[in-house]
């Protein structure tokens, strides 16, 4: 069963499926190898017959993994760095995530740099991962949609030609916009980014 109808990484067990008979088979077969071990699955732990779930940080759905949105509200609120061992643990954090922030290794260069041996402290303001919105600058907005979820970038052409985040937004759809098709998906993204900025 095991990467045939699930994944497991220690204590969290996911049950994937083509359909939904095949995935009542599964979610058995699974519940019955667990009770055969003397192992049990809390019932207020557990979701089923879901298209869409939060595992491991990030939020599943059949056409798209995003990120857990407390996950981008704990990136937005994070206390600006003292030491060496903030930034570290920052990164650590933002890291697993990389792939959600483009072009991540040019923007974290600078929190990088800080973190080296003998490095002078020096938090500056090319420092933060996000930077304040400066008037006159070239701005960019990236939206992106999904079937359960919407996002936005907004970011600024810095005076060096780098471009940098300003702040990020992320929404999950509830209904009636579920069920809107991809295209009013995307014009939602578009629509709530210029409402929010």
């Amino acid at each position: 069963m095991l990467d045939v109808c699930m994944v497991v990484y220690l204590d969290d067990i996911l049950i994937y499926s083509d359909n939904m008979e095949d995935h009542v088979k599964h979610i058995w077969e699974v519940l019955q190898c667990l009770r055969q071990h003397k192992l049990f699955a809390k019932p207020k732990k557990c979701e089923f017959h879901s298209d869409s779930v939060e595992y491991l940080g990030y939020f599943l759905s059949p056409d798209s993994l995003t990120m857990s949105q407390d996950k981008v509200t704990a990136i937005c609120d994070w206390p600006k760095p003292c030491k060496v061992k903030d930034i570290q643990s920052f990164l650590g954090f933002v890291n697993f995530y990389c792939r959600f922030i483009f072009n991540y290794s040019h923007i974290v260069v600078q929190l990088t740099r800080l973190t080296r041996k003998d490095a002078p402290w020096n938090f500056s303001k090319d420092s933060p991962i996000l930077t304040h919105y400066q008037p006159g600058t070239l701005i960019t907005i990236k939206t992106n949609a999904s079937d359960y979820v919407i996002t936005g970038i907004l970011s600024i052409t810095c005076s060096n030609g780098e471009i940098q985040p300003v702040t990020f937004y992320s929404f999950t759809l509830t209904m009636p916009k579920l069920n809107y098709d991809m295209h009013d998906k995307e014009l939602l993204a578009i629509f709530k980014a210029f409402k929010t900025w």
